[in-house]
């Protein structure tokens, strides 16, 4: 087991098990440093995918909607000449 807990990106100490709750220091990885500039980068990494989700979404709702119009404009020329045939 270890008695020494360690940052992952710097090596500085995080605890002791001795010291500090078990439970608690399994949980940490980062220094409160460390964990800042990483929370920073994770955040930007969100909500880069987030927007580039949504553009993508938003891409692919106006192809449909580009196409749902020229069906609509279609189906509007073949009921006017439907309309022609029976007149």
């Amino acid at each position: 087991m270890l008695e020494l807990k360690r940052c992952k990106i710097c090596g500085k100490e995080i605890g002791n098990v001795y010291d500090t709750d078990y439970f608690a220091l399994i949980s940490k990885q980062y220094c409160s440093e460390c964990k800042k500039l990483t929370d920073r980068q994770n955040s930007r990494i969100r909500s880069k995918r987030y927007r580039d989700k949504k553009r993508r979404e938003l891409e692919q709702a106006k192809r449909t909607a580009e196409n749902l119009q020229d069906e609509v404009t279609e189906l509007r020329m073949q009921i006017q000449m439907l309309r022609n045939m029976v007149n």
